[in-house]
């Protein structure tokens, strides 16, 4: 029976209907896809193809809201727009779409979820205080996201390596949800933020509770490495030994930590031979093959096989010249440097034994070594121009590094008494605020000591005569490492120039912050200067600081806007620590892009963190 064209005509708006339905469906379908693919695309660190698919989902829902504004698929669509724009790490624009979708759809059950992702977008894009008052929201409105919104907050602190609070808010919110399931993503970050403050019980059982939490059996194996590692630094090398033997050989990636690893807790165990055995079998060119050719030599040093030592130090230096153990394997071959011009005719014996002194203290930060040598060169040879040079430097170490100001003074006073009449003498009763005698000028200069010059006021310590940072202590966290540089002989440094005028912030003159080489932790002598510059902005009304990082030129570019960075976060962290509201405070970092020194013996002047005014 053939439909007649009455029948028909009613027919075609429902086949339109369904056609048009089908259309806008399958449009947002693909996106959502399109999405999905992003996510497992980002999973794998496929960085440039997960973008690709980001973009064709921001495409595909686009067209989903321009063409069929009246769907019900639009606010489904702008979540994902900004969804995709999160992933992406476009915070601004994820921030719009978000606010945008609980404006126009308030009924929307999605409107929950935009709320949590605003917050997360937020604290993505440093904006810390308003960040917290819409995760704090979420918590109070959104039961069934309460979980999400406490994780977010706890791990932010972690993002900002604010640790100790990190593990605090961690284990809070494990005690607190404990079914949640982000319960073993807040275990690592809590194992992590324990480790990093080398409080190595918690983040021992931490890293253990991590082990049965994972389902993944090389994730698994990496928490049992760091369990390890914790119960070495806990003075059980033995455990330490059977937990790196259980990963050997599982996963050959991670074979080199694990054979460091053993290496270590064998030394500790006083057997040397299984040590080296286990440093010997590290293949790779990366951090950890730097560290057991750095460890090799260190033992062959401590046996006096200094050529030896010097092959495996410059073996660590070639397998990772930027990572911890690359350069402090670059500081050990300047010592052996040192030790062997000491062996030679080349150098007067009391300039020998100073370069030495010399190396312990600016470049491998040993105080108790650099002092006996610098006490070795005035005792040994008091009438050479080295002696109280080397007392100088000592008097430098008790203020500076032991903050012993009795100790500094006494020192002083044995230049004066030593070298009444002579510059060395006048310098110390400088440092002592007395008053240095007028007389008439010498003939041809003395040369300038090798030693840092302490005059008021006092300039920041230049990091090293050779150019490398010291060494905070034997065995470093394996955290990022600090920048390399060759190895050159020591020259005689003038003394710097004061620093310029710090620039005008609009609320008065804000003090610059002062860094040593390569860190970015606030120095004890800035914590005065930091309160009296958040007591300034906290009375200049409402507007922002920006917070402005510099470094030094060494190193590349990229290492160095990452430090200036960290600098700047260091001091943004301090200034809300002292009741600066935290939304007025913007961090940026400029690198090396404006350094003000004129030569490498000026490089402290560029280590700053300046306040700007927007």
């Amino acid at each position: 029976m053939t439909a007649s064209p009455t029948r028909l005509r009613r027919l075609l708006p429902l086949v339109v209907l369904l056609a048009t339905g089908c259309a806008y469906f399958n449009t947002f379908y693909n996106a959502r896809n399109y999405y999905r693919d992003g996510l497992k695309l980002k999973e794998q660190q496929q960085v440039s193809q997960a973008k690709a698919r980001f973009e064709k989902s921001i495409e595909k829902s686009a067209l989903v809201i321009s063409r069929w504004p009246q769907s019900r698929w639009v606010d489904d669509a702008t979540f994902l727009i900004g969804r995709s724009y999160y992933e992406m790490g476009q915070y601004g624009k994820a921030l719009r779409h978000f606010e945008r979708l609980a404006l126009a759809f308030p009924n929307s059950p999605l409107v929950p979820e935009a709320r949590l992702f605003r917050g997360m977008s937020l604290l993505r894009d440093g904006q810390f205080g308003d960040a917290r008052v819409v995760l704090g929201d979420v918590q109070q409105s959104h039961p069934r996201l309460r979980d999400e919104a406490a994780y977010e907050l706890a791990v932010s602190f972690y993002r900002r390596e604010e640790y100790g609070r990190a593990a605090d808010s961690l284990a809070a919110f494990i005690e607190r949800f404990p079914r949640s399931d982000r319960v073993a993503d807040a275990v690592e970050r809590l194992a992590e933020s324990c480790y990093r403050l080398e409080r190595w019980e918690e983040a021992g059982a931490s890293y253990d509770r991590l082990v049965r939490l994972l389902r993944d059996p090389k994730k698994r194996a990496e928490a049992r490495l760091r369990a390890a590692a914790c119960r070495l630094e806990l003075g059980d090398p033995t455990e330490a030994v059977r937990q790196a033997q259980d990963v050997l050989g599982r996963y050959a990636e991670l074979d080199d930590e694990a054979n460091v690893l053993l290496g270590r807790a064998q030394a500790e165990l006083g057997k040397p031979n299984e040590a080296l055995a286990a440093w010997s079998r590290v293949r790779g060119n990366s951090d950890i093959g730097a560290e057991a050719f750095y460890r090799i030599g260190k033992f062959h040093e401590e046996q006096k096989s200094f050529e030896l030592a010097q092959a495996h130090y410059d073996t660590a230096r070639s397998r990772r010249a930027n990572s911890d153990f690359g350069v402090l394997a670059v500081k050990r071959l300047a010592l052996l440097d040192a030790l062997a011009q000491g062996d030679s005719t080349e150098r007067a014996p009391a300039e020998a034994l100073f370069l030495l002194a010399e190396v312990h203290n600016l470049n491998l930060a040993e105080y108790d070594e650099a002092v006996r040598y610098y006490r070795a060169v005035h005792d040994s040879f008091p009438g050479s121009e080295w002696a109280p040079k080397a007392l100088l430097a000592v008097a430098w170490i008790e203020r500076h590094v032991r903050g012993d100001s009795a100790a500094t003074n006494r020192v002083l006073n044995e230049v004066i008494a030593g070298y009444r009449d002579t510059e060395y003498g006048d310098e110390a009763r400088r440092w002592l605020g007395e008053k240095v005698p007028e007389r008439r000028k010498p003939g041809p200069p003395k040369p300038d000591t090798l030693a840092p010059r302490p005059s008021p006021p006092e300039p920041p310590r230049p990091d090293t005569i050779a150019g490398f940072a010291p060494e905070p202590h034997e065995e470093p966290k394996p955290l990022p490492g600090p920048k390399p540089e060759p190895p050159v002989r020591p020259s005689p440094q003038p003394e710097p120039k004061p620093p310029a005028a710090p620039p005008d912030t609009g609320i008065g003159r804000l003090e610059p912050v002062r860094f040593g080489f390569d860190r970015w932790d606030i120095a004890g002598d800035e914590r005065a200067a930091l309160d009296a510059a958040a007591k300034a902005i906290k009375e200049s009304g409402d507007l922002v600081v920006a917070i402005v990082g510099h470094t030094d030129p060494v190193g590349t570019e990229e290492y160095n806007r990452e430090l200036g960075r960290k600098r700047a976060e260091a001091v943004r962290d301090r200034l809300v620590s002292a009741g600066v509201d935290p939304g007025r405070l913007r961090v940026e970092s400029r690198g090396e892009s404006e350094t003000v020194s004129r030569s490498p013996d000026e490089y402290w002047r560029d280590r700053r963190v300046e306040y700007l005014v927007r």
